[in-house]
């Protein structure tokens, strides 16, 4: 029997953060790396489809954007591509 595309963790919350880092938007899930992007707004579309999946399952996903200033702020589903 094939895996499931997107395995959640045990806990009922995941973390998923867009940082910019070396010219790229990274996506990281629960302190993993899970997708590297161009821009940021398609880091965080991939973040909103991944805590909507989160959803479906029963579980709550907390989306952190990095800012310009590097400090990390949980993002809406309509403040995409605001900070940077």
């Amino acid at each position: 029997m094939p895996k499931p595309a997107l395995q959640l963790p045990s806990s009922s919350e995941e973390e998923l953060i867009c940082i910019r880092s070396a010219g790229e938007w990274r996506l990281y899930r629960d302190g993993r790396q899970v997708g590297r992007f161009d821009y940021q707004v398609d880091a965080e579309e991939a973040a909103l489809r991944l805590a909507k999946k989160a959803a479906k399952s029963g579980h709550t996903a907390q989306i952190l954007v990095e800012d310009r200033e590097g400090r990390l702020h949980r993002m809406d589903a309509g403040e995409r591509g605001r900070s940077g």
